[in-house]
């Protein structure tokens, strides 16, 4: 599955809303739009990406991970 395409479009709707809402909603729009953005495949690009890093096969650094 391409989760690129869903996780862009989700991430501009994301900014638009912080963007845009009002102060007192932020952190409750931000939670959610976070959640949006790792429910439509956020989380299985970061376990593809940590797996090959892991494996040596990711150039550079992997946030999180051991050094």
């Amino acid at each position: 599955t391409d989760y690129g395409a869903m996780i862009k479009s989700k991430q501009g709707e994301f900014l638009s809303k912080v963007v845009s809402c009002d102060p007192a909603e932020f952190d409750a729009i931000y939670d959610a739009a976070i959640q949006d953005i790792l429910n439509v495949g956020a989380n299985e690009l970061i376990e593809e990406q940590r797996a090959a890093y892991l494996a040596g096969e990711f150039r550079g650094t992997f946030p999180g991970a051991a050094q």
